[in-house]
């Protein structure tokens, strides 16, 4: 598989970016002499036997007790890590639909466009009729609009109808397929509390704070690995080869829109948990308190939710602070694997964190207009949280390009 071409669509759009050739690599930075791998690898195959003995006591002393399943922390563990492995996978698909997805529609779109107001019919009509330069210009200009919106129209026709009709013939096949696939929405559905719904903070906080924070170790954790990919990417370029390697290069941009995503999901579970925090203890227990059972002011308590634009902004910068900080804190515990799974030395491995540092700083600044979050916050505070939902995110460096 062509991984660069890949990378040039989804990153670029096609542009045909052209990398630049760094100055080579000081042969102190390199090595292709094996590495002694990091702990917990280079342990001996008894410390393994000897975990894996206590894990198996452990389990069988949990069977024989059942402690844990009976005081409910099973059931705990099975909740939170399925909101967190849900949160993690819609992650993975955003990125998938956005970058993806949505890089290859748009440049089918815009040849469709192409072929349509350029080949067909500026070349076979209006070269007949003889127009002046300015009117040809403006009229192609028209006609590239009206294009424009008629397959944006019929693009979004298929994208409502094309569920339904598939509901509607596998409901002719089998009602509990169809059934199913209609209900598949509602399983995998973000993980948020009902903002219609009565909670207490203890609990909102356990069950969604908790998994909140295990999302963004998970981040930092993507981070990490996009650091080591990016060290990966350049092993051609350090063996005098004169290119980055594509497909680490292509896995690292999608890491880093994967953990991006994931950052806005987390923010956008704990602003769902502000809005219901606020509804039960600020907003209860007034005089004004039958004025809100009003379903009108209901409605728009829930789904209008003033000041949910400010929460998204803040706990954006929330969630991109403690995912920065994790980072930090975690990168010289991981300086070693990246040393033993690259051809770089320990010392220039430290020395790139100047790229890596700048790489993390882009990305968690909430104001910066790439990382679509003054836009989200923007969307949530005119049309409410259901319009609060992540974008496509901006990975291309080159100028012109979306």
């Amino acid at each position: 598989m062509d991984w660069e071409e890949w990378w040039q669509i989804i990153v670029h759009r096609n542009v045909r970016v052209v990398e630049a050739v760094p100055p080579g690599y000081p042969e102190d930075y390199w090595t292709l002499s094996p590495k002694e791998p990091p702990f917990p690898f280079n342990l001996d195959a008894t410390w393994y036997c000897a975990a894996v003995l206590v894990l198996l006591l452990a389990m069988h002393c949990e069977l024989e007790s059942l402690w844990l399943f009976r005081h409910g922390y099973i059931h705990y563990i099975v909740r939170i890590s399925s909101k967190v492995v849900l949160t993690v996978a819609l992650s993975f698909a955003s990125t998938l639909a956005y970058e993806v997805l949505g890089n290859i529609h748009e440049l089918l779109r815009e040849g469709l466009e192409f072929r349509i107001v350029e080949s067909w019919f500026v070349q076979s009509s209006m070269d007949r009729a003889h127009f002046r330069n300015e009117v040809r210009e403006t009229v192609s200009s028209n006609i590239a609009l009206l294009t424009q919106n008629v397959i944006l129209l019929i693009s979004s026709l298929l994208g409502y109808a094309g569920p339904a009709v598939s509901i509607w013939v596998l409901g002719r096949i089998s009602t509990g397929l169809a059934s199913f696939l209609a209900n598949l929405t509602t399983l995998l559905a973000l993980p948020t509390p009902g903002t219609d719904e009565l909670s207490g903070l203890s609990i909102l906080l356990w069950e969604f704070g908790v998994p909140a924070y295990f999302q963004v170790c998970v981040a930092a954790l993507s981070y990490l690995f996009v650091f080591l990919f990016m060290a990966r990417a350049e092993r051609p370029l350090i063996l005098s080869r004169g290119y980055l390697d594509p497909f680490w290069k292509l896995a690292f941009e999608l890491l880093r829109s994967t953990a991006m995503h994931l950052l806005a999901y987390t923010a956008y579970q704990l602003v769902c948990v502000c809005v219901v925090a606020t509804k039960n203890y600020l907003l209860r227990g007034h005089a004004y308190e039958p004025i809100l059972d009003n379903p009108l002011v209901l409605k728009s308590n829930t789904e209008i939710a003033p000041g949910a634009g400010i929460l998204i902004l803040g706990l954006h910068w929330l969630v991109k602070r403690i995912c920065k900080l994790w980072v930090l804190l975690a990168w010289p515990l991981w300086v070693p694997f990246m040393v033993w799974l690259s051809i770089k030395t320990k010392d220039s491995t430290r020395d790139n964190w100047i790229v890596y540092g700048a790489l993390l700083d882009e990305d968690m600044d909430v104001l910066n207009p790439d990382k679509r979050v003054i836009a989200r916050a923007t969307m949530t505070a005119l049309f409410g949280l259901k319009s609060s939902w992540p974008a496509r995110m901006r990975l291309s460096n080159v100028a012109g390009v979306d």
